[in-house]
């Protein structure tokens, strides 16, 4: 988003790649991955299966987000000449993720 805008969540921020690296990785990408886990896990098992498929939903919600954030991280080292290490690795975090939520789709059929 070019024009930043002071109401904007951090979620908003979070889903256009505008948040802070450190933020999204630890706040939604693993603590907010173990919530959704957690929570939907339990749910699944004492109400209804359709909690694995918002389970399935939210994780690549939030993979989506991390991704982008990592990728604008990585544009913003590019333009300071710094290294963008810990935006590749937040990337290969949300690939190996997409692996696991593959395996556990998998696993469900």
């Amino acid at each position: 988003m070019d024009n930043k805008n002071s109401k904007d969540t951090s979620w908003e921020k979070f889903m256009d790649g505008s948040l802070d690296l450190k933020t999204a990785f630890w706040g939604y990408g693993f603590f907010g991955s173990i919530i959704i886990g957690v929570s939907c896990g339990i749910l699944a098992e004492t109400v209804n299966d359709v909690f694995n498929i918002v389970y399935v939903i939210s994780i690549v919600v939030l993979i989506v987000g991390l991704w982008q954030c990592a990728g604008n991280y990585k544009k913003n080292m590019i333009k300071k000449k710094q290294s963008q290490m810990w935006g590749t690795l937040t990337q290969t975090y949300c690939v190996l993720g997409v692996l696991g939520l593959a395996n556990f789709i998998k696993d469900l059929l």
